[in-house]
């Protein structure tokens, strides 16, 4: 997989050709920062609290887990 980036990192007004670089290649090239909840409030998201019926006490990700469960991790000789 490939991908082509214009040339965004670079501090000068003139615009460099794109460049093909292999996907790997492109995400290291990614500026990292630092992680920021700054804004974010967890009651902003109350209605994502509640799932599909608030009475049965399941949160969105219990409703998420019950409807779409992550493949069952085998250990011991039943994983052979």
């Amino acid at each position: 997989m490939f991908a082509v980036l214009p040339n965004v990192l670079s501090t000068t007004s003139a615009r460099a050709a794109p460049e093909t670089l292999s996907l790997a290649e492109a995400v290291g090239r990614l500026p990292a920062g630092g992680e920021s909840h700054d804004g974010y409030s967890r009651d902003s998201f109350r209605h994502w609290n509640t799932g599909d019926a608030p009475a049965d006490g399941c949160n969105t990700r219990a409703e998420v887990l019950i409807t779409e469960p992550p493949p069952r991790l085998l250990s011991g000789p039943a994983a052979a």
